[in-house]
């Protein structure tokens, strides 16, 4: 427990002294509070918003105010004021409710996404959330994509594995061949750590390896949910098998620290 106690203090300092400045995960790709920036095609990648959970939420009795969509808008506006990126890529679950198009998902992503198509080029990958986003995104000039391949990144939402994206016809082999990195959301990743007197779960990017490509798990843009404890749960996937072999890099006060492998991660809450 002493080490995570001085662990977490070490990061909370070491992220108020960035005053959010964009952290490296790799060369090329840098970490901006839950967004991922590109730097050679200057492309901002962002997943998992969850537009309408609120609403859902207040169905089920849990009292959230129509919050999510301002914030969604101002974090995305500062994000394209620093970077000035050539298109942002809205990478998988976009809506939340299954089955259904809720008013407030009608309105804020119509609403969101309009106002980003002011400011540049949107592009919108499907996740497993977005079977009826499709009636939406007509209305805004826009069409669901599969996946989207910028170079030599492929993003993905994560809720198929490459295998059943070749099936469907999304990917062909030869383009597999020529990627060398994998940019995924879908699994909210976050550490839930304890210093022995409290609990403070932070989102975080994972960067590993699937099979012989470089991969990079990027957390929940929504500010509903902190995710799903990388240390202690199993990847959603099917993309994932599993988080071990895979660097944490928390996010704190929006900036971006690395933390260390999750195996040794893991060994330090035993």
């Amino acid at each position: 427990m002493a080490l995570w106690r001085g662990l977490l203090r070490s990061a909370h300092s070491a992220a108020h002294m960035c005053t959010r400045t964009p952290a490296e995960l790799l060369p090329g790709f840098l970490a901006d509070g839950s967004a991922l920036f590109l730097e050679e095609s200057r492309s901002l990648v962002v997943s998992d918003l969850h537009i309408g959970y609120e609403e859902e939420s207040r169905e089920e009795g849990v009292l959230l105010l129509n919050e999510q969509r301002a914030y969604l808008q101002a974090e995305l506006r500062r994000l394209i004021e620093r970077h000035n990126p050539s298109c942002v890529i809205i990478n998988g679950d976009v809506k939340h409710a299954f089955g259904r198009i809720s008013e407030q998902e009608w309105s804020d992503v119509t609403g969101l996404i309009s106002a980003l198509k002011k400011m540049t080029t949107v592009r919108i990958i499907g996740g497993n959330h977005d079977t009826l986003l499709a009636p939406i995104l007509r209305r805004v000039g826009l069409a669901l994509e599969p996946a989207a391949i910028i170079g030599d990144t492929l993003v993905v939402h994560g809720d198929a594995t490459l295998e059943e994206l070749v099936e469907k016809k999304a990917l062909r082999h030869e383009q597999l061949a020529g990627v060398h990195t994998i940019v995924c959301g879908h699994e909210h990743p976050a550490l839930r750590l304890s210093d022995g007197v409290r609990v403070e779960s932070l989102k975080c990017f994972l960067v590993g390896k699937l099979g012989e490509k470089t991969c990079i798990v990027t957390p929940a843009f929504t500010p509903h949910a902190s995710g799903i404890d990388v240390l202690r749960e199993e990847p959603l996937g099917p993309l994932l098998s599993s988080f071990d072999g895979f660097t944490a890099f928390g996010v704190i006060e929006g900036s971006c620290i690395k933390f260390g492998p999750v195996e040794q991660l893991r060994a330090l809450q035993t």
